[in-house]
């Protein structure tokens, strides 16, 4: 889980740093799929090891506050 949550971030800082050759539609559409995807990570997984459930717990009570820097693109440092 941890490195399919590591790719959805890596994923939404590429269409970020892209997000200027994307067409206001293009970059929405790309925001919803990544708000999306998390979810059904976080959901539909068991997980194992000792710090996995922990992980798994923040993941789901944050998740709203995730990938918050695509909503507001000024607010990050490029």
């Amino acid at each position: 889980m941890a490195h399919e949550m590591q790719d959805v971030f890596r994923t939404a800082v590429h269409v970020w740093h892209h997000r200027d050759e994307l067409t206001q539609h293009g970059f929405r559409a790309q925001v919803t799929r990544l708000e999306n995807r998390p979810g059904s990570v976080a959901c539909s997984r068991r997980v194992t090891g000792r710090l996995a459930p922990n992980l798994l717990d923040r993941f789901r009570t944050h998740r709203q506050h995730l990938l918050v820097f695509l909503a507001s693109p000024g607010c990050v440092a490029g």
